[in-house]
């Protein structure tokens, strides 16, 4: 969705594509560290070897919900708002790559979905029953739970009151957008627009033709005496062939 607001171009696009990355870090962040406290319990990466989780990692599992709930967009959490803005932009410029973005948004879920059905829900795998029963398989500690909660609500407070981030990100979005009634695009400078243009790829300043400042005037250069034909070049007083 990022990509997608970025190549869309406009306004609302746009903010919808950087306040996405915000969002996406968030969850992200999150689902890497619920990952390696999972792994460290379980004692691999695989997601065959886990089963159950829920019934014997309960917290884990709540907050591992939470975060993938996020990444695929659920509203009231941080990856809503970004994701909406991003689909309304596109609906506006081009349908099929709308079309194209949605289904991603059903691709990304039923990915989670199944990720969590197939770890946390079910019957607990017997290694991981044995283990929670002798104490060696525990669920998050104090120091992962407070690490974990500044993430856990970041995501919610930018789901629920995403405004103040928005309100940063809309005059850098209008300034980037693409056909803005004040942008013009590098290579074809407007006489009538402003005298600073902005490039939404290279930032790079365009002068206008009526705005551009002036250059000092060029100096008139004789021509060279040798440039002349021959009869108009002047000579000295008495220097003609039988003078003086």
């Amino acid at each position: 969705f990022i990509v997608m607001g970025i190549f869309i171009g406009s306004e609302v696009a746009l903010t919808g594509a950087m306040f996405y990355m915000l969002a996406h870090g968030l969850s992200i962040a999150g689902l890497f560290l619920l990952a390696g406290y999972l792994a460290e319990r379980g004692g691999s990466r695989r997601i065959d070897a886990f089963g159950g989780m829920q019934r014997l990692t309960p917290v884990l599992a709540g907050l591992f919900l939470i975060a993938g709930m996020a990444s695929v967009a659920l509203p009231g959490l941080s990856g809503f708002v970004g994701e909406y803005l991003v689909l309304v932009g596109s609906f506006a410029s081009s349908i099929p790559a709308a079309a194209v973005a949605t289904l991603g948004v059903v691709l990304a879920a039923l990915y989670f979905l199944l990720v969590y059905q197939r770890v946390f829900t079910g019957e607990p795998r017997a290694a991981l029953a044995e283990a929670k029963a002798d104490g060696s398989l525990r669920d998050l500690t104090g120091r992962e739970r407070v690490t974990m909660v500044p993430v856990v609500v970041a995501m919610i407070v930018l789901g629920v009151l995403p405004g103040p981030v928005l309100d940063l990100l809309t005059p850098l979005a209008q300034v980037l957008a693409l056909g803005g009634a004040q942008r013009t695009p590098l290579s074809h400078p407007s006489s009538t627009g402003p005298h600073w243009h902005r490039s939404w790829l290279s930032w790079a300043p365009v002068c206008s033709a009526s705005s551009r400042p002036h250059s000092p005037p060029r100096r008139t250069v004789a021509r060279s005496r040798s440039s002349s034909p021959w009869w108009h070049r002047s000579r000295p007083s008495g220097s003609w062939p039988g003078a003086g």
